[in-house]
């Protein structure tokens, strides 16, 4: 049996250091996750359910100045993807996503569409 990774609280938004220099225009965070109740995780998780809603996500990245973002499929989820596709749903400056998926048919049927790129 593996140790399961105790995670922490995610701090504040507000208690991050704003960076010293003036974030580029459009700057993107190129893997991010996000952690909800209410969606089922794989059976034996390699971590505890993380605290990292994308509303949290939000105020840290504008804290930082980050404008767009890529979201990672987390292995918390597994291959099921309804929370990121929720998220996609509810916020447009999210520029891609990256799934697990084992069947990409699948994935391209549950609406998964490529979006502009970061770049």
């Amino acid at each position: 049996m593996t140790e399961i990774l105790q995670t922490t609280p995610m701090r504040p938004a507000e208690t991050n250091t704003r960076p010293r220099f003036t974030m580029p225009a459009r700057a993107c965070d190129a893997h991010f996750h996000v952690f909800e109740p209410g969606f089922a995780h794989v059976p034996d998780p390699l971590y505890t359910f993380p605290d990292g809603t994308l509303e949290q996500y939000l105020r840290m990245a504008g804290v930082l100045g980050i404008e767009r973002m890529v979201l990672v499929q987390p292995t918390f989820y597994g291959t099921d993807n309804r929370l990121l596709a929720e998220v996609l749903r509810r916020r447009a400056q999210i520029q891609n996503a990256l799934v697990q998926e084992t069947n990409f048919r699948r994935a391209m049927e549950n609406s998964f569409r490529r979006r502009t790129p970061c770049w």
